[in-house]
């Protein structure tokens, strides 16, 4: 039984939106759950307190929410024919992001367009309105950055052990069930302070690395049976390297369709909201991402 009962999508009419529409019409059925809940913005208190003082915007605000009802009733209507899935159409005052998460909590999962039809790959996510959505959710969050033409086949999941890093794993499960997995850990590096006090020989070097991948390998087996996934669709990726340059590198060698991985890593205290490594991917890569955490 999959732990999603409400999938809602944010949409505010642009082709990014309606790409996360219809990528979240596709899961509906995947997931197990009857309709899709299509929620839009009208406004925020700033403007509503602006159209008190001139009346004039109150026209205004009439055309744009009828012009809001006709889209949501077009985009419900054109997802109904091509996926068969039941949409519910909400109108919210309020800021996209508020109005998109006030009422969703750990059963949802939160579909949201990743990108700005005038920005390039690199500038899309930074301060928008879903890097907000993912920082700010308790929901796992999906952002689509792709063309929902099929059902995702290959999904990339870098997983640090952490708690944040199983439950994108198994979410990933549940929205891909015949997907090829492909589990990526990086090792941790020999910390700094090891070779500047006390220098290394190249056995104590040759050691701390036989430990460490004897251990990630162990690790990343009992990951593999807690889950429950079938050897033959996992596929494990463990070397050393910067965890972001790794993530892209194997998402191209493996042609990833969607990247998968938990909000936080074990160094959250350090963190400021979001892991590093989540925010670089989110920021950088044009991949599907989805983000959960524990």
């Amino acid at each position: 039984m999959s732990s999603i009962s409400h999938i809602r999508v944010g949409t505010d009419f642009s082709g990014h939106a309606e790409g996360a529409a219809g990528r979240a019409a596709r899961l509906a059925p995947v997931l197990g759950v009857g309709s899709v809940h299509l929620v839009h913005a009208l406004d925020s208190h700033r403007v509503r307190a602006v159209r008190d003082l001139l009346p004039v915007l109150g026209e205004l605000q009439l055309k744009q929410t009828r012009f809001a009802e006709a889209s949501l009733d077009t985009l419900a209507t054109t997802l109904k024919q091509r996926q068969g899935v039941d949409c519910q159409a909400e109108l919210r005052e309020g800021t996209p992001v508020s109005a998109l998460l006030d009422e969703a909590d750990a059963s949802d999962l939160v579909v949201v367009g990743g990108g700005d039809e005038h920005a390039g790959i690199g500038t899309v996510m930074l301060g928008s309105t879903a890097e907000r959505v993912v920082r700010s959710s308790v929901s796992p969050v999906l952002v689509v950055r792709r063309e929902p033409a099929a059902d995702y086949a290959r999904v990339l999941v870098p997983v640090d052990f952490s708690g944040d890093a199983r439950a994108a794993l198994v979410l990933a499960r549940e929205l891909a069930p015949e997907a090829t997995l492909y589990l990526m850990h990086a090792y941790p590096p020999l910390p700094p302070a090891y070779q500047l006090h006390a220098p290394l020989s190249d056995d104590d070097v040759a050691r701390y690395k036989d430990a460490v991948e004897r251990d990630s390998a162990e690790k990343m087996d009992a990951l593999v049976r807690e889950c429950g996934l079938e050897e033959s669709r996992v596929h494990r990726i463990l070397d050393y390297g910067y965890p972001p340059r790794m993530i892209a590198e194997q998402a191209r060698a493996v042609n990833a369709d969607l990247i998968a991985m938990g909000r936080h890593g074990h160094n959250r205290s350090r963190e400021w909201f979001m892991g590093s490594v989540t925010t670089h991917v989110l920021n950088h890569l044009d991949h599907d991402v989805l983000v959960a955490h524990a």
